[in-house]
């Protein structure tokens, strides 16, 4: 009977060394997101970032992020001959990044593409909002993103999501 039960054990052991799971791959990456801020004309007087980038920031430099909406506070100084006006002025932006693919059975999900964002002040209160993708879905890809041009822009909700869309015309393969 002891016989019997060593035999059993083993067996159960030998069976469960011959289960085979299949390897699945690991989850993308999210991208990362950076922001930076310029200015036409003249620099403001005063400026809150919000959070969206360090208070003490430098000029036309890009600065990690992380996704959200975010308020810019700014304000322009004048002078004129009724004396110093100043004109303040407040511009929400939404900051998002590119999920990583998930994996799958034999397969690595793709890590997501960073995404640049350019936020450029006019004394006006007017302002450019624009946004960049690093791409590094392929080398050509990868290699002529200064050399495309963007020739569409679309901002739509779909089942409750928000989902932008940007179109670019990319240069001619050789």
């Amino acid at each position: 009977m002891k016989n019997l039960l060593y035999i059993l054990v083993a067996s159960f052991l030998i069976m469960q060394s011959c289960i085979v799971e299949a390897p699945v791959g690991r989850d993308g990456l999210d991208g990362n997101a950076f922001f930076r801020m310029n200015y036409s004309e003249k620099e403001p007087y005063y400026i809150e970032t919000g959070g969206v980038i360090p208070d003490n920031f430098y000029w036309d430099t890009y600065y990690q992020t992380y996704p959200g909406t975010y308020t810019v506070y700014y304000e322009y100084e004048y002078f004129t001959n009724m004396g110093r006006i100043i004109e303040p002025w407040e511009i929400d932006v939404e900051v998002f990044n590119i999920q990583g693919e998930p994996a799958d059975n034999n397969y690595d999900g793709q890590n997501g593409d960073d995404v640049y964002f350019d936020l450029t002040l006019y004394p006006d209160g007017g302002y450019d909002y624009t946004h960049d993708i690093a791409y590094t879905k392929s080398e050509h890809t990868l290699n002529s993103v200064s050399k495309r041009t963007q020739i569409g822009y679309k901002e739509e909700i779909k089942n409750g999501l928000r989902v932008v869309t940007t179109y670019y015309k990319l240069p001619n393969k050789n």
